[in-house]
């Protein structure tokens, strides 16, 4: 199947819930989504805060499947975003894109046959990739339960200020309890960044 649609959803709202989908083949551009939490394009990106994505299943998307993305982590960060449960996979990109995140909970999901096109690893590939998102105290962006395997490129990636907290100066990034495994890159890269926590990780055969 060919497609020419760029994206399945994008919310306009705050405080949206997208539940019980398959949504498949997106003609996503590379650092977006098929799904996503911000609307608009580059250099006009408008924000919109605690979506919930849960109990998908998400798959082929040229760019990245999902996109959990607000537009400036010190003005208008993406609050709480929730990604649970979902079976998320074949993202030519990458499996999940963020940016500008400022707390959060993504776990329980199946994230898997991602960065298909085989961008170059160094880039942006694997099956995530996160920058300038993290949280607070209160409200901390956590990475957990998620199981991440058959990634051409890194497990989990934090670049450029991952664990820098929107507004409040505090670090909060938690990646923890993950199984991460039969991926060809780096499991957990954590780089450019400060403040998180990484633990209880399960890895093999990388």
């Amino acid at each position: 199947e060919v497609s020419v649609r760029q994206h399945w959803l994008t919310p306009l709202a705050d405080d949206v819930t997208v539940e019980d989908f398959t949504m498949e083949h997106a003609a996503t551009k590379s650092q977006d989504g098929a799904i996503r939490t911000r609307s608009g394009s580059t250099g006009a990106w408008v924000q919109h805060s605690n979506t919930t994505i849960r109990n998908n299943v998400l798959r082929h998307a040229h760019g990245a499947v999902v996109s959990l993305a607000g537009t400036d982590v010190n003005t208008s960060p993406t609050n709480h975003v929730v990604l649970t449960g979902n079976d998320i996979s074949w993202g030519g990109n990458l499996c999940i894109h963020g940016t500008n995140l400022a707390g959060g909970l993504i776990q329980g999901n199946a994230i898997h046959e991602c960065s298909t096109e085989l961008p170059a690893p160094g880039y942006e590939a694997g099956a995530f990739k996160f920058t300038v998102s993290g949280g607070t105290a209160i409200d901390p962006l956590i990475v957990a339960g998620n199981d991440v395997y058959h990634a051409n490129g890194p497990g989990i990636w934090c670049d450029i200020r991952c664990g820098v907290a929107a507004r409040s100066g505090a670090t909060a990034i938690e990646i923890s309890d993950n199984a991460i495994h039969d991926n060809i890159e780096k499991v957990i890269f954590f780089e450019i960044s400060g403040g998180a926590r990484i633990f209880g990780n399960r890895v093999w055969n990388n």
